[in-house]
């Protein structure tokens, strides 16, 4: 992640922008999501009465991240993995060659036939399988409405869109695993996969959460760290408490 926010002004970002956002927003913002992980430190501390273990879920979680970010961003300036060259900044990158553009039409159908693939794994694979499959399919779409709010964020000042979309989506995820603790159905699995781990780990971001409080100045850092991480437990703390307390 750190190595390639390092790169953004290289030249296959302009070239290949669709490609970075997908990378940035849709890969690392799939894979790394706010919601699970604030929703399972505190039911650490709450449904299984484990606060020092919920608490050390955080630290690690929020201060590992920090680490590798950082850690992924200087090593991207060695020069032996240095993609960018003094010229990337200056010459207009506007064209792909035929070999570029030819490179681009086979990832598109690369990603094509993953989701034929996925499909697939949904209808005829084994049971265990479909909430992985589903998973999946939905994390595009919250992906993608993550994408459009987080737009809307200024330059150098709090990113309250982000804010709202992490705060909403890990509110969503306790609510729905609230109500599946209290009612469960069959389709239990199904709803997990598809809703929770596929639309809400999609929707919700640890990686572009990191990126901007690393971006921000020190105040303002510290500021948007601690209102997202201690704002959402605060919240988890009435919801999940509802739901296992009484």
């Amino acid at each position: 992640m750190g190595a390639t926010f390092r790169h953004k002004l290289s030249r296959w970002t302009y070239k290949f922008p669709e490609l970075y956002i997908g990378i940035t927003t849709g890969g690392y913002g799939s894979i790394t999501t706010f919601s699970s992980w604030n929703y399972e430190s505190s039911a650490l501390m709450i449904r299984y009465r484990e606060p020092v273990n919920g608490l050390l879920a955080l630290f690690i979680g929020f201060s590992g991240t920090m680490l590798l970010n950082a850690a992924g961003y200087d090593f991207a300036g060695i020069p032996l993995f240095r993609w960018r060259s003094s010229s990337d900044l200056s010459r207009p990158w506007t064209k792909r060659s035929g070999k570029e553009n030819a490179a681009f039409i086979t990832s598109i159908i690369v990603a094509f036939l993953s989701v034929i693939l996925i499909i697939a794994l949904v209808a005829w694979g084994s049971p265990s399988q479909r909430p992985n499959a589903l998973a999946c399919l939905g994390s595009p779409f919250g992906a993608l409405v993550r994408w459009k709010l987080c737009k809307m964020n200024k330059k150098n000042e709090i990113p309250w869109w982000t804010f709202l979309v992490n705060v909403s989506g890990t509110l969503i995820y306790a609510i729905i695993n609230g109500l599946l603790s209290i009612y469960p159905t069959q389709s239990d699995a199904i709803i997990q996969g598809i809703l929770l781990t596929g639309v809400m780990g999609g929707y919700t971001t640890v990686s572009t959460f990191i990126a901007e409080i690393s971006a921000l100045k020190k105040e303002k850092s510290y500021v948007y760290g601690f209102i997202s991480i201690g704002g959402v437990q605060l919240l988890l703390l009435l919801i999940n408490g509802l739901f296992f307390w009484l």
